[in-house]
């Protein structure tokens, strides 16, 4: 590739995709850039060889067998497994957030804030000081159930 700052255009000039002004003007710069002019005549030898190429022909019957080995390939257990999961996991899914919406009685953000002192200190002085361990553990139940307490 030439180091010239031109050499951007060669490709477009070659494919001539260049506006006629564009082109007279790279047409100019080509007179006075040997690298340039190196350049294009190395694509046009290229594109030259590249039309010379012939494409192989497919053997009759080569895409019907090719499409025949892709659809043979949906119809293997795996991937009809596959299918069937997924289906199976969407219609899950799709309940799920239904049966949420249509629930009304969704627990509503508490309004009762969370006092550290009430998870670490003792309710009442009596507790403390050697109460019955059945008031302990009804204090405890209810000092972390949803329910607020007068």
């Amino acid at each position: 590739m030439s180091e010239c700052e031109q050499a951007y255009r060669l490709g477009v000039y070659h494919d001539g995709e260049l506006s006629s002004a564009d082109r007279a003007v790279v047409e100019r710069h080509l007179k006075d850039c040997p690298a340039c002019a190196a350049e294009l005549a190395r694509m046009e030898r290229l594109s030259g060889l590249a039309r010379g190429l012939t494409t192989p022909a497919m053997p009759p019957g080569a895409i019907s067998r090719l499409h025949d080995r892709v659809n043979s390939l949906y119809s293997r257990p795996i991937i009809r497994l596959a299918e069937a999961m997924s289906a199976v996991a969407a219609a899950i899914l799709i309940a799920c957030v239904v049966g949420l919406f249509m629930q009304g009685d969704l627990p509503a953000a508490s309004s009762a804030t969370w006092d550290e002192t009430q998870a670490v200190a003792p309710q009442s002085a009596d507790l403390s000081a050697g109460g019955s361990e059945d008031r302990l553990a009804t204090e405890m139940v209810q000092g972390v159930s949803w329910e607020e307490r007068p």
